[in-house]
C-alpha cells in the first residue's frame, strides 16, 4: 500500500468515524402520530412519548371516543397525510365491549397496519391493555388475549408493545393505574404507558 492509498484510507475511516458521532450527538427526529380511541384522546402517553423524543420531533395525538376498529380504519387516511414517521395504533376494547368479536378488530387492524406501510412509516401495534376489571371486560378476555397475541405472532408490526405490566395476573389494571372504571388510565397510568412505547420503539 503507498502513502497515498493509507491517506485516503485513513480519511475515509475518520471520516466514518465522525459521522458515527454526529449520529449518536443528533438522534434522529420523529413525526409520531398517536392513533386511537379513548384511551389515546386523553393524550398523556402521547405527551409522555414526547418528552423523551430528541429535539425537533413532534407527537400528534388522535383519539375518537367510544369508536372502535372500523371507525379508526376509515379516518386513518386523512390523519397519515400529515406524514408521520411512526404510528401508535390502539384500538379494539370498544369493538368487543359491544359484542363484535376478535375477528372483526383483527381484520381492520390488518387494513390500518397495510395502510401505515404503505405510507412509509412504521407501525407501533400496541396490545389491548388489561381491563379485566371493568364491567364488560371479564366476560371478553378470552378474545382480548386472542387479539394480543395475533399482534405478538401473527401481525406484520414493526414493534409491539405489550401491556401486561399495566395489570396483575387476572389482567385487572393495577389500582395505581386504574382511573376507576377497570378500562380507562389515570395520569400515572397515561405516563406508564406513554414509556412503555417510547421504550420499546424508540429509545
Amino acid at each position: 500500500m503507498d502513502r497515498t492509498t493509507a491517506i485516503l484510507g485513513g480519511g475515509i475511516v475518520a471520516g466514518l468515524i465522525m459521522i458515527g458521532i454526529a449520529r449518536k450527538a443528533h438522534p434522529q427526529v420523529r413525526r409520531v402520530l398517536c392513533y386511537g380511541d379513548s384511551l389515546t384522546a386523553d393524550g398523556g402517553y402521547a405527551r409522555e412519548i414526547r418528552r423523551h423524543l430528541p429535539e425537533g420531533s413532534e407527537v400528534k395525538k388522535v383519539g375518537f371516543v367510544g369508536k372502535g376498529t372500523g371507525y379508526l380504519r376509515n379516518h386513518l387516511k386523512a390523519e397519515l397525510a400529515w406524514g408521520p414517521t411512526d404510528v401508535v395504533i390502539l384500538g379494539g376494547v370498544n369493538d368487543l365491549a359491544s359484542g363484535r368479536g376478535s375477528g372483526v378488530v383483527i381484520d381492520d387492524l390488518q387494513v390500518m397496519y397495510d395502510r401505515i406501510h404503505d405510507s412509509g412509516a412504521r407501525v407501533i401495534a400496541v396490545h389491548l391493555t388489561p381491563w379485566a376489571s371493568h364491567s364488560k371486560g371479564q366476560k371478553q378476555q378470552g378474545n382480548t388475549r386472542f387479539v394480543n397475541h395475533w399482534i405478538s405472532y401473527g401481525s406484520d408490526a414493526n414493534v409491539v408493545v405489550n401491556t401486561d405490566q399495566l395489570g396483575n395476573g387476572l389482567r385487572e389494571l393495577w389500582d395505581q393505574y386504574n382511573a376507576g372504571d377497570g378500562l380507562h388510565l389515570n395520569q400515572r397510568g397515561q405516563k406508564a404507558l406513554g414509556w412503555m412505547i417510547y421504550e420499546k420503539a424508540f429509545r
